[in-house]
């Protein structure tokens, strides 16, 4: 994996080199093994730092150029079906290496971009500048993997795998923040392409090409979309679903387990990280090694799980016992890994699990992907039951409610029934009711509506529940599945080490799409074909346990140890326009017993990008 970044443009100046170098060297962690620079005259900059996977000679070193030199480039990710692109188009060219860069550039000038982009089957961000015509296009993975921001002002384009490569980019470090913008992260707790925090800042989404002009003019393309329904005919035959998924997740595993250095797993009590283990272990000639987190509370460790699942599968298990005692020593660097506001706390543990794999590996495979392919997540079903309730007229819906709690019988209704809409009861799942706490502590919020452009959780007029649910799975793989990968690639790139998502290659996903969801989903059940496969492979396999990944006692530690921080950081709630004494007053109200975690935290995650912002 690498770090990608860049100018185009003539209406203002390139950045001098010293101050571009200094710029492309914030992305050093995500890749040290070598730094490349290619400039033309007053058009264009390319930065690069390269980590190296595949073919570790200087021979893919980048940026890179075609063999034609119409096209000069910078790559960041991996492309895992690259070595049958050789085979079925380019059998006639005499390649120097084994990188797959090198395939890309031959891809480029015999195919074209977009042809290219499309036939690649991996993770990547990538950025090509077509000489002849002097332009520059911007493209991104399929499932948004791998991060590529951008900010567009006066002509010129600036990008980067990195949101402060943009931020602190003279054209964008005296910028506003966009309020529309800072609404939305407050209650999604992260923020979602094509979004950026600052004006003229930008995302280019999963699945999508940009295409940019020195006329200023920007064409946009999504070449891939996860579509709603599946495709036909679907299998609705568990032992047939079950043949499907096993077979496409093996092959996904052995594909990504190509490398020149060492690679590993990581390992959690759940469902999709101890299947990929299982793969990566059967298709491996020596001992795999895994690495998981446990803490000192009962209620989130998962160590005797992991336990089960390294001795079944039996691979060399590296765990870590996270404390309250030693938190404050991992949170200052797992926040600075983020480089923009992001609220899941789990990155704290994700990232601690990265420090402890990057000591002896550069390579990961991850089991992120599978809750929202397979619907692992409590709120598909949370949605798909009380749908049928929407009819009913919402003046008429609190009483209803109200006496839901009340009779035995109707337990299955819940907040959800409340929602004016399904996509406002879908986002709500998400939000968790927290509007009102941050428009008291950010007043000027409480008119603005969310961003136009924000349509993740729209729904059409549903009849049907199966398509009910395939809009469900989209809206969760454009939803929570990137708010994961962004934590999972912030935390790993800020230690150097490249994560694999073996559940999210093109295959797997086009299974997932032969299968009914009522293979995997149900009243009594949820990802319950991926547990059959589990069990099949891992007998008396701990599946029914609660979910709980890579969690902590975060709020414990809010009351105890990181008290005074998090004090510290509500009274700084004022530099961005907020209400300090509301900040603290919820702080408060948390340390009396009323738990305000996730709220204090997305409050914790903005300061901490602001101090970090402003420097």
């Amino acid at each position: 994996m690498c770090g990608l970044f860049g100018e185009f443009g003539e209406k203002q100046p390139l950045l001098d080199t010293a101050s571009f170098m200094a710029l492309n060297d914030l992305s050093k962690s995500r890749g040290p093994n070598s730094t490349g620079h290619y400039r033309l005259s007053h058009t264009i900059q390319l930065g690069f730092n390269r980590l190296a996977i595949l073919d570790l000679t200087p021979a893919a070193d980048q940026p890179f150029h075609t063999p034609s030199k119409r096209f000069s480039f910078v790559f960041n990710g991996e492309i895992y079906n690259h070595l049958d692109l050789r085979n079925q188009y380019f059998s006639h060219y005499q390649f120097k290496g084994l990188s797959d860069t090198e395939t890309l550039a031959v891809a480029i000038d015999e195919m074209g971009i977009e042809q290219t982009v499309e036939l690649c089957d991996g993770m990547f961000a990538l950025v090509i500048y077509d000489h002849n015509h002097k332009e520059c296009w911007l493209a991104r993975d399929f499932a948004g993997i791998k991060p590529l921001h951008y900010g567009f002002r006066n002509g010129m384009l600036v990008f980067a795998s990195q949101y402060d490569q943009i931020a602190k980019h003279p054209l964008f470090k005296s910028s506003d923040i966009n309020r529309e913008i800072l609404n939305l992260y407050l209650q999604i707790q992260y923020i979602p392409a094509p979004f950026g925090i600052l004006e003229d800042t930008h995302q280019v989404r999963p699945g999508e090409i940009l295409h940019f002009g020195l006329d200023g003019m920007i064409k946009t393309k999504r070449y891939w979309e996860l579509p709603v329904n599946g495709k036909n005919p679907i299998c609705t035959d568990p032992d047939e679903g079950l043949r499907i998924i096993e077979d496409a997740l093996s092959h996904s595993v052995r594909a990504e387990l190509l490398s020149d250095v060492p690679l590993g797993t990581f390992l959690s009590g759940g469902i999709d990280s101890p299947l990929v283990t299982y793969f990566a272990q059967q298709h491996s000639s020596q001992t795999i090694s895994s690495y998981s987190i446990g803490t000192d509370s009962k209620v989130h460790d998962e160590s005797k799980d992991i336990e089960f699942y390294s001795k079944a599968i039996q691979v060399n298990c590296k765990l870590k016992r996270l404390t309250g005692y030693e938190i404050s020593d991992y949170l200052s660097s797992a926040m600075l890994s983020l480089k923009e506001p992001f609220a899941d706390h789990s990155i704290i543990p994700t990232y601690v699990v990265s420090q402890l794999a990057s000591n002896e590996l550069t390579v990961a495979l991850s089991g992120d992907g599978g809750d929202e392919l397979f619907f692992g997540y409590e709120r598909f079903w949370s949605l798909l039951k009380n749908t049928p309730y929407l009819w009913i007229p919402h003046l008429f819906r609190y009483p209803v409610y109200g006496l839901s709690k009340v009779l035995e019988g109707n337990k299955h209704i819940n907040e959800c029934f409340l929602a004016k809409s399904i996509s406002q009861a879908h986002l709500g799942l998400h939000s968790r009711g927290a509007r009102p706490v941050y428009h008291s502590i950010f007043p000027d919020l409480k008119d603005l509506n969310l961003p136009e452009a924000f349509n993740i959780y729209e729904y059409p007029d549903l009849s049907d529940q199966s398509t009910m649910l395939g809009h469900t799975r989209h809206a969760e793989f454009y939803g929570m599945m990137q708010k994961t990968l962004f934590k999972v690639d912030r935390a790993s790139m800020a230690n150097s080490l490249e994560v694999r998502v073996p559940f999210l290659k093109k295959s797997v996903i086009e299974s997932s799409l032969q299968l009914s969801p009522y293979l995997s989903y149900g009243p009594n059940k949820k990802k319950d074909l991926l547990k059959k496969l589990l069990r099949k492979k891992i007998p008396f396999s701990p599946i029914d346990n609660r979910k709980k990944g890579f969690s902590i006692p975060l709020r414990a530690w809010i009351e105890g140890p990181l008290f005074d921080l998090f004090r510290d950081k509500m009274k700084k709630i004022k530099y961005l326009g907020g209400n300090e004494l509301n900040a603290v007053r919820l702080l408060d109200i948390h340390n009396r017993g009323t738990p305000q975690t996730d709220l204090l935290f997305s409050l914790f995650s903005l300061i901490c990008w602001w101090e970090e912002w402003q420097k």
